[in-house]
């Protein structure tokens, strides 16, 4: 049960750390952790998450509800994913204290100003998802992570499926049959005012001092029955 407040970490298969080394060349991917298991926090629709380590000052960690590595939905959902660390590393390099980075602090805003914005024009049932959907860091995201899924496609269809993207050289052919795929930035524009850097900041201090709290309570209750029923 713990993994559901501590999800696994995972091994990125060798080829699956080729192909986003290809992908997102100036990542520092050795910084980068997967895990299986979402966030307590995250919402149920949810089938994956960037986020930076609760415990790190630039280590950043993507969480997969289910890591599937193998189907071009599981690998457009990592090239998503991937996207947002390429903005995580380029907003003051992923630097900061557990949850006090750069890349939440522009995402938290940004949605906060694009909720705004909607607030209206949809239904406040809508409201957060419609948000998400188009906020500014999330559009390059789903943009890149619908190319792999139709390049994919392409791409096996051309070979009958006899050359699946599980091998170097299959990922070596794809990367480059499909250059524009080989991203050095995201293309976000993030509108670095001070105003909002600051009022991002003031939304984002509060997450970040109370979920490592949380998951020290949360842990601790998990290992109650051991510390009481332990022979």
């Amino acid at each position: 049960m713990i993994w559901k407040v501590y999800p696994r970490l995972l091994e990125v298969p060798p080829f699956l750390a080729d192909f986003l080394n290809r992908m997102y060349p100036a990542v520092p991917w050795q910084k980068v952790r997967f895990y299986e298991g979402m966030p307590w926090f995250a919402p149920k629709w949810a089938s994956a998450i960037v986020l930076p380590h609760p415990w790190h000052f630039n280590t950043m960690c993507v969480y997969y509800k289910q890591f599937d590595f193998l189907s071009p939905t599981g690998l457009s959902t990592i090239a998503h994913e991937g996207m947002h660390i390429l903005q995580a590393f380029e907003l003051q390099k992923a630097k900061g204290l557990g949850y006090y980075r750069g890349f939440l602090i522009y995402y938290n805003i940004l949605s906060l100003i694009r909720m705004f914005q909607l607030l209206g024009k949809v239904s406040l049932k809508k409201l957060n998802k419609s948000a998400y959907r188009s906020h500014p860091m999330e559009i390059p995201a789903y943009n890149q992570g619908d190319k792999v899924f139709k390049y994919l496609h392409e791409y096996y269809a051309d070979n009958q499926y006899s050359k699946l993207l599980h091998h170097h050289e299959v990922v070596s052919a794809f990367m480059d049959k499909y250059p524009d795929l080989v991203k050095i930035n995201s293309g976000t524009r993030y509108d670095k005012s001070i105003p909002k850097y600051f009022a991002g900041a003031l939304i984002t201090i509060p997450i970040a001092l109370v979920n490592p709290v949380i998951l020290i309570f949360l842990k601790g209750i998990l290992f109650l029955p051991y510390l009481f029923f332990r022979k």
